[in-house]
């Protein structure tokens, strides 16, 4: 079953799962139009506008939809467990993570370009190798990362 696209919170959940994968808007839009379809960060942008105060908002289409929900390592059943619980609204502060402390604020990934040039498609590299690994292999991904991060540190 296709992935609901009419639900009124579709624009916060997106967001919060742009925002827990530690994404910037046109990193997600490089890694889908990587995957498939091309996809552009100020759609993106839209579809996460609340339609409450923002004049123009898009919804995606459930094909689209279940691109960016493989970007954003979701899945459509994930993704009907969100809207229901609405984590989201739960979040009292932001928790900031190594990825979340470096991500561009919202709107500036409009301004200039990717200095490392080849950032993004590493990103969609090891999203897709991570997406795929087995327990095992995730857990042995996790501990190299915490390796590098805790080596970058000191």
């Amino acid at each position: 079953m296709p992935p609901t696209t009419d639900h009124p919170r579709t624009h916060e959940a997106l967001r919060y799962l742009r925002q827990r994968a530690g994404l910037t808007r046109k990193q997600v839009a490089e890694i889908a139009s990587q995957q498939a379809q091309s996809i552009s960060a100020v759609f993106i942008a839209q579809c996460e506008a609340n339609p409450a105060t923002v004049k123009t908002t898009r919804r995606p289409s459930p094909q689209r939809l279940t691109q960016l929900l493989a970007v954003l390592g979701s899945d459509e059943l994930e993704w009907e467990q969100l809207l229901a619980a609405q984590p989201w609204r739960q979040r009292t502060r932001r928790v900031v993570t190594p990825a979340s402390a470096s991500a561009v604020g919202e709107g500036g990934e409009w301004e200039g370009t990717d200095r490392d040039g080849d950032v993004t498609a590493a990103i969609a590299r090891l999203h897709q190798a991570y997406r795929l690994a087995g327990p095992d292999e995730r857990r042995q991904l996790d501990q190299l990362a915490d390796k590098i991060i805790s080596r970058k540190r000191s």
